[in-house]
């Protein structure tokens, strides 16, 4: 072979060999790119598996605690209504420090009648004391139970003593001042109406023996004189109205039953019957005695009707053993004054300055102030 070409081939060699090296290195260039790019998508599709993988755990997690709550919130709504429940006795007492009409009515009164400051008036008979009764110039009768009846005035001051025939039980005072007095049960009773004038003899009044077996609790009021009678079935109880010379004028039965009756009392100028030992109170209408229901809403037991009296101001009082019940005048409240007597609580009276007269079945006759204000 010629030289020139052999030098020839050999420029071709290196010429293809320049282009190979040329080739290989856009080759490794573009390998490289790749394998970069290919990286750089490799940690971006981590990245957004990782993304998805956290949104995927996120979403189950808010799943799970979207299921989870309600029993959550059920103990939250629980506990908040317990708590609502234990707050509300709170609540109750605090509404309760707003003093209601029970207390109010309380307020007024004395708890407790101490016996010290208690004016003793014991007039040395051994009797006990059947009823007390106030005229409209404040002075006092009182009827004992050994046939006798004293007139005081509000010191304790006695002005007339009388004796009787009969056993005084049951006493009013009629507007002029005299004393009115039935027998009610007692032995040997009548049913007639004997006046003891605050001058004067004692003299019959009126006989009712052809209407009634006893007489019981009397009442004047506006020129008529009220008594409650005992008679025969079917007309059991009932009552009778008189004038002021004795003449019978009208006479109300019970209905629509019978009940057991045995006192008198004038509220508001309005009259009720009192049940014998109890609390009772059913009112005179019409030409009856409403024994439909009680008007009354407090009710006591053991207490004694003969004991009741109302004060000046609508308040009834009524008494079981040595405790005096006082009844608000819208008879719904009932306050309670303790004394330490050591008998009975026979009848009671208050006068025209608020002073308690309280006799009792030892014979002891007291006067005291009841209300605190």
């Amino acid at each position: 072979m010629s030289l020139p070409f052999l030098k020839g081939i050999e420029a071709n060699e290196a010429e293809s060999t320049t282009s190979n090296k040329q080739v290989d290195g856009d080759r490794n260039v573009k390998i490289k790119y790749n394998l970069r790019k290919r990286k750089h998508t490799d940690e971006e599709d981590d990245k957004e598996k990782d993304a998805a993988n956290s949104s995927s755990k996120q979403s189950r997690t808010n799943q799970t605690e979207n299921k989870r709550p309600r029993k959550a919130q059920q103990s939250t709504v629980l506990l908040e209504r317990t708590q609502r429940r234990r707050t509300k006795p709170r609540n109750i007492v605090s509404i309760a420090n707003v003093s209601s009409p029970q207390d109010d009515f309380a307020k007024i009164f004395l708890k407790k009648i101490d016996i010290n400051v208690i004016t003793n008036s014991n007039i040395g008979i051994n009797t006990s004391i059947n009823g007390i009764c106030v005229t409209n110039d404040n002075l006092i009768w009182v009827s004992y139970s050994t046939n006798h009846v004293k007139l005081f005035d509000s010191a304790g001051n006695i002005l007339r003593s009388v004796d009787l025939e009969q056993i005084p039980v049951f006493n009013c005072c009629t507007p002029n001042g005299d004393l009115l007095f039935t027998q009610g049960y007692a032995n040997d009773a009548r049913a007639e109406v004997i006046m003891v004038p605050r001058e004067g003899d004692p003299r019959p009044l009126v006989d009712l023996s052809s209407y009634a077996k006893n007489l019981c609790g009397l009442l004047c009021q506006e020129e008529m004189i009220y008594i409650v009678c005992h008679g025969k079935p079917p007309m059991k109880y009932f009552v009778i109205k008189l004038d002021m010379e004795g003449d019978v004028k009208e006479t109300y039965r019970a209905s629509p039953k019978n009940v057991n009756i045995n006192h008198i009392i004038s509220h508001y100028d309005r009259l009720y019957v009192m049940g014998t030992n109890n609390s009772c109170l059913f009112p005179l209408e019409n030409d009856t005695i409403s024994t439909k229901e009680k008007v009354n809403k407090v009710s006591l037991r053991d207490t004694s009707s003969a004991s009741a009296c109302v004060d000046n101001h609508g308040n009834v009082l009524l008494c079981s053993a040595s405790t005096i019940y006082v009844v608000d005048p819208s008879l719904q409240c009932v306050h309670k004054i303790l004394t330490e007597f050591s008998s009975s609580i026979r009848t009671t009276a208050v006068d025209h300055r608020d002073q308690l007269w309280i006799g009792t079945y030892d014979g002891n006759l007291h006067a005291a102030h009841y209300i605190s204000v």
